[in-house]
């Protein structure tokens, strides 16, 4: 489960359904390169749950559209390219589980990723026609 930076959302992880919810949290909506990040993941668990760790993700993904025009032969043909590049990739335990399974009971994970000096900012953007390119940053539980 993926939260866009800054948000909290709830949900839950498919291969622990009526066994576990997950909720990713972070302490603030706006970071700048260098910066820490800081939240945390609540996990749920509703009945013993086999698992060995909780991982914390943080991703920053390029995404872009570009439609254009080609003509051959007197024929138009209109073409879309589109890329989805990740830039930037961070995990961190948040929780092991040594005996490999989970008791039930809440759990509150502390994590941070320090983000690099270089991060570009988040950005969208819609170009003439449907061309469009983005970029954003998401904290997720892997």
């Amino acid at each position: 489960r993926r939260t866009t930076m800054g948000a909290v959302a709830s949900s839950e992880v498919s291969s622990l359904q009526n066994y576990a919810s997950v909720q990713v949290a972070v302490e603030k909506t706006t970071y700048q390169a260098g910066e820490t990040v800081r939240g945390y993941v609540q996990l749920a668990v509703a009945q013993t749950t086999t698992m060995t760790s909780v991982t914390a993700s943080l991703a920053g993904t390029a995404r872009t559209t570009v439609h254009y025009t080609t003509h051959r032969n007197k024929k138009t043909r209109h073409h879309t390219a589109r890329e989805h590049r990740c830039l930037l990739q961070m995990e961190a335990a948040v929780a092991r589980f040594p005996s490999g399974s989970c008791d039930p009971g809440h759990f509150q994970c502390p994590f941070e990723f320090l983000l690099p000096t270089e991060c570009p900012s988040t950005l969208a953007r819609r170009g003439g026609g449907r061309n469009t390119a983005s970029l954003d940053y998401c904290v997720g539980v892997v």
